[in-house]
């Protein structure tokens, strides 16, 4: 029978207390209007002050093919057993994985914003108009007409700091590398889809001509050596050796020389953006309003409540 009483008790109370809280929601109407109409009002003039983002992005694939190093290790390695030593061979970074880690590096980054007017596009935009396909700079930052940084009253150069502008650079560029295929998926977000699709185009292009340079020079340096090499030894199997790695070298110096996907080959191109990905207008003000509803919702709780909380706390 006391169980009963104190479940009918406690049923009770509950009810009380709902029809307290309801009450105080009901007396503060207006305060809980008011704050929310604000709250939906900012969100909607936050969202409409955001410029639009734009996504272009393109499927890649690295050049995976034998390589002059690793044809050369199997020939060092021929050499090597002559003298009784074993050189493991071993595979080393993948290319795909290596373009990735090219692509954010800060040396890339550095290397590629200094090309024309790319570092004024990545820092200091001001507005997109999509109709003239025209981009607007920031004139306190940099002159358009000039081409050139603007210059502060106490004579320092304004042009934005490389390590913060290389932080937004990793925050708009996407490179992945998926292994079961081998695809490589990059993609770069900006408020102008023409400058997307040029910086994507430039990204490709710039990785390919740095990883041909590199392997220009190398081969070069390499065949030369070997030449030199070749023409000191009288040993029949280390000349073969010396042969095979000269003609590995060959080899890569005529694809680099000939290939303009020398490096990572394009499967799916850049594209120029028709629609944008962001902001998305129309949940940041749902969100907005939902705020502000909650928030008038707990003010009003905290003023009822916290004086008799601090008047309790006091006794």
């Amino acid at each position: 029978m006391n169980d009963n009483e104190n479940f009918l008790d406690k049923d009770r109370v509950e009810q009380i207390n709902l029809h307290e809280i309801l009450n105080v929601f009901l007396s503060n109407k207006l305060l809980i209007f008011l704050i929310t109409t604000l709250c939906a009002c900012a969100s909607v003039f936050y969202s409409l002050s955001q410029q639009d983002i734009y996504q272009s992005s393109a499927v890649l694939m690295a050049n995976e093919g034998s390589s002059a190093k690793s044809d050369n290790l199997s020939g060092l390695s021929s050499m090597a057993s002559l003298a009784g030593l074993n050189i493991q061979s071993s595979g080393g970074v993948s290319k795909a994985s290596l373009a990735v880690e090219i692509i954010k590096s800060r040396d890339f980054f550095k290397h590629i914003s200094s090309i024309d007017s790319v570092f004024a596009n990545l820092t200091s935009i001001k507005s997109y108009n999509p109709e003239l396909k025209k981009v607007y700079f920031d004139e306190k930052i940099y002159n358009q007409s000039l081409n050139e940084w603007q210059v502060g009253q106490d004579g320092t150069n304004l042009k934005p700091n490389l390590q913060k502008a290389y932080e937004n650079y990793l925050f708009s560029v996407s490179v992945m590398h998926e292994k079961k295929s081998g695809f490589l998926y990059l993609s770069f977000q900006h408020q102008s889809p023409v400058f997307a699709k040029y910086f994507m185009d430039l990204i490709i292009q710039e990785v390919n001509i740095i990883m041909k340079n590199k392997d220009l020079a190398q081969s070069s340096k390499a065949i030369e050596y070997l030449y030199s090499q070749l023409k000191n030894d009288s040993y029949v199997v280390i000349n073969k050796s010396i042969s095979r790695m000269i003609e590995s070298n060959m080899y890569t110096k005529m694809m680099a020389s000939i290939e303009t996907e020398y490096f990572i080959s394009v499967l799916d191109s850049p594209y120029e953006p028709e629609f944008k990905i962001a902001p998305v207008r129309w949940l940041i003000c749902i969100l907005g309003t939902m705020s502000g509803f909650i928030f008038s919702l707990l003010l009003c709780l905290i003023l009822n409540y916290y004086p008799l909380l601090f008047k309790n706390n006091k006794v």
